[in-house]
């Protein structure tokens, strides 16, 4: 059997408990640890050298992960036990594996939800079985596995009077505080772009003012189909109030909406799955106290009708990730539609870096793992290498002539950008567009370009061509990044596996496409 304890402070979600088909084999449960959801699982693998049973008792296990990371909205797992399998033939004295295709299903269920070896990260593998007789036999068939990251790791096995090693591991992460992504079907929603459209309307009244028409020009009015900003401009100097004050101001107001409303959306969808998953509690509770065959066959179709439901629900999230709102960007700048943006959700891919291999040393330690690579890049990027010829000299060599813009095209490159220039950089950004440190998405700055062009377009043209003004602190954010690490290789080990990858603000990188476009031409 398995028998799992837990601290007081761990709160148990009654309704996640979860037990093998055949008694006895795993239980698991999630618990809130730290404020957060953590799906922890007892596991005791067949003893019997049946390969196939073994097989199908984590093909079980998997199945019952992925229904409660969907129910309970959770990646975190901790998985331990008596695997009665080892992971590689070097796990046991014979180096003979009598579990093959329960090693390869242990090892497509680590890979599919991240999940690591204690004892291997902390490069402890001696076994944790001996057989009580004479014979020898010895194999590392108990383990701890997690896909949280194990910072400040401590693990030990201690040898009893019993034939299995007692092991301990205790590890923790800190949260990292990071906003998450914009999600495009949110921005879709008839509630976002109706409330949107009010915050725009109340920041044009409050901040804006009529925009002076040179001579001759006649005014026009707002129609329904047309820009908010039509005839108003936010550049009052005696107030130190510009458009791009009152746009960066807009910009943190819908972002709030859309933060309260995914926030809202979320707890609504939580509460649906939590109901299911107690339904489900309940008739399995139920199944196990019935006694008349037909009562038996109505729950046990019921239960199967319920997981049918969440493996499809699954399954189309999955399908859907791979979609990114086609139809929005090729119908150009157009009304957003719920259909566009269906179920989308974020990849599921760890960049965590685990481990690292660093003069001659194997490193898992989270903090010391960031510090080496900051000082890698940081060295790499700021090498000095003496200079052995000037660059004029070089190019006379090589008898190479760069490109030089003439005096018109230095004009060209420093004239303010126009609608049409901002419009068109916003419908060729690419369609799975990284966000920076904000979460903000190009569909985000689509709807807003929409409803204010004018304010857009002006905003912009303070942020690149007036320097003092985009050097205030109220504008720091727009030119902040985020460094990620990019795997050059299927199993990186050391830093030089791996390429720095600086995320830029959506917002940034709109002038930024203006200006590249401009030179292309030129």
């Amino acid at each position: 059997g398995v028998l799992i304890l837990s601290k007081p402070e761990h709160k148990i979600i009654g309704d996640s408990k979860r037990e093998s088909n055949t008694p006895g084999h795993f239980a698991a449960a999630v618990y809130e640890v730290n404020n957060t959801r953590t799906i922890v699982i007892g596991y005791y693998g067949i003893s019997a050298n049946d390969d196939r049973s073994s097989a199908r008792l984590v093909d079980e296990m998997s199945t019952m992960i992925q229904e409660l990371q969907h129910l309970y909205q959770t990646r975190h797992v901790i998985l331990a036990g008596d695997f009665n399998a080892v992971l590689v033939n070097e796990d046991a004295n014979s180096h003979h594996n009598r579990k093959p295709q329960t090693t390869r299903k242990l090892l497509t269920l680590m890979e599919d939800y991240l999940l690591q070896d204690a004892g291997t990260v902390a490069q402890r593998t001696g076994h944790t079985w001996f057989r009580k007789n004479n014979q020898g036999q010895s194999s590392r068939i108990d383990m701890i596995m997690t896909n949280i990251q194990m910072q400040n790791l401590n693990y030990d096995t201690k040898l009893t009077i019993f034939d299995h090693a007692f092991l301990t591991a205790s590890f923790g992460q800190l949260r990292a505080k990071t906003k998450p992504a914009m999600k495009d079907y949110i921005l879709s929603t008839d509630e976002y772009i109706i409330k949107a459209q009010d915050i725009t309307t109340r920041i044009l009244t409050e901040k804006g003012v009529p925009r002076q028409r040179p001579d001759g020009e006649e005014e026009r009015h707002n129609t329904q189909e047309g820009p908010l900003d039509e005839n108003i401009t936010f550049n009052i100097p005696e107030q130190g109030q510009t458009a791009l004050h009152v746009f960066t101001s807009l910009i943190h107001g819908l972002q709030q909406l859309h933060t309260d409303i995914y926030k809202r959306k979320t707890k609504e969808n939580a509460s649906k799955l939590k109901d299911t998953s107690q339904r489900l509690f309940e008739l399995k509770k139920e199944l196990k106290k019935e006694r008349q065959e037909e009562r038996k066959t109505e729950i046990h179709e019921e239960i199967t009708n319920i997981q049918r439901n969440i493996s499809n629900e699954i399954e189309a999230k999955d399908k859907a990730s791979q979609t990114r709102i086609t139809n929005f960007y090729r119908t150009g700048i157009g009304r957003l539609t719920p259909e566009t943006f269906y179920c989308i959700k974020e990849p599921n891919i760890s960049r965590n870096i685990h481990k690292l291999e660093h003069e001659g040393r194997t490193i898992t330690d989270q903090n010391e793992i960031v510090e080496v690579m900051q000082k890698w890049y940081e060295q790499t990027a700021e090498r000095l290498l003496p200079q052995t010829t000037t660059l004029p000299d070089f190019l006379q060599a090589q008898r190479l002539q760069l490109p030089q813009l003439t005096e018109q095209e230095q004009d060209i490159m420093q004239q303010e950008f126009t609608m049409d220039e901002v419009k068109e950089a916003i419908k060729e950004a690419k369609e799975v567009s990284a966000p920076g440190p904000t979460g903000q998405t190009i569909g985000f700055y689509k709807l807003i370009f929409m409803n204010i062009p004018h304010t857009m377009t002006e905003a912009l043209n303070q942020l690149v061509f007036n320097q003092e003004l985009a050097r205030e602190q109220e504008f720091e954010w727009i030119q902040e990044r985020k460094v990620v690490y990019i795997p050059k290789k299927p199993q990186p080990k050391t830093p030089s596996d791996y390429r720095p990858l600086s995320m830029l603000e959506v917002l940034y990188k709109i002038p930024s496409r203006i200006l590249a476009r401009r030179l292309s031409c030129a």
